[in-house]
């Protein structure tokens, strides 16, 4: 049976086993409808969310813990460092939620590389070539919009089931002031230390609480943001 290309679903199938290409065609539009920059961030997420799949989501009793983890990870570095805390609430995020609440992040970081890379290839073209495609670039601005979404999306959902916090790549992802950190990875990689989940945590929290610091308070190390 042929495998659909990615973004499509087996539907429509005709009696050979191969996708209908009408139904395909349709999906195609669909897909390009949403799309208004160089990255198609519905395919992104779709991407994304099939490696993710189902997450436990997160409890009352995760907000707490990681409430409490990052208090105290505060008032271990307050005597340590001159840069007050950097933050102002805290959230427990599922690996869903981290999809969703660094989003705006990831598009100020993708975006213009996504963009740089489809005007290079424009520009590669001889003139005359350009102007005979001319109808035609804008169609391939979003073949390439799909292409980007689909890698970016895989990128971000393997990302998803690693990090532990907001932080974790070095740059600040979620919004200004929220220590975030992700429950149940937290608990896949206490699982396989011999040291108490609560103590990994905290390791964690330290993390997420000192690059808080840092962000909010030296702003030349993230995108500044005004007040």
């Amino acid at each position: 049976m042929t495998v659909p290309p990615f973004g499509f679903q087996p539907s429509g199938d005709d009696e050979s086993g191969t996708p209908d290409l009408g139904a395909m065609l349709h999906q195609l539009g669909d897909l390009m409808s949403g799309q208004t920059g160089p990255v198609n961030w519905q395919v992104a997420r779709q991407a994304a969310m099939e490696i993710i799949g189902a997450d436990t989501g997160t409890t009352s009793s995760d907000n707490d813990e990681v409430a409490e983890a990052l208090r105290l990870a505060d008032i271990w570095l307050d005597p340590t460092t001159t840069l007050p805390s950097g933050v102002t609430s805290t959230e427990a995020w599922s690996r869903r939620r981290w999809l969703e609440a660094t989003r705006p992040a990831w598009t100020d970081l993708v975006e213009p590389v996504a963009a740089h890379v489809a005007g290079s290839m424009g520009g590669a073209l001889p003139e005359e070539m350009r102007a005979m495609a001319g109808p035609l670039m804008g169609l391939m601005g979003q073949v390439g919009g799909l292409i980007f979404g689909g890698q970016v999306g895989q990128a971000l959902g393997t990302l998803a089931t690693e990090v532990l916090g907001s932080t974790d790549i070095g740059v600040p992802l979620g919004p200004d002031g929220v220590g975030a950190l992700l429950p149940e990875s937290i608990r896949d990689l206490g699982g396989g230390l011999d040291v108490p989940l609560d103590q990994v945590r905290l390791f964690v929290a330290l993390r997420e609480a000192a690059h808080h610091r840092l962000f909010r308070h030296v702003p030349w190390l993230g995108p500044h943001r005004p007040e």
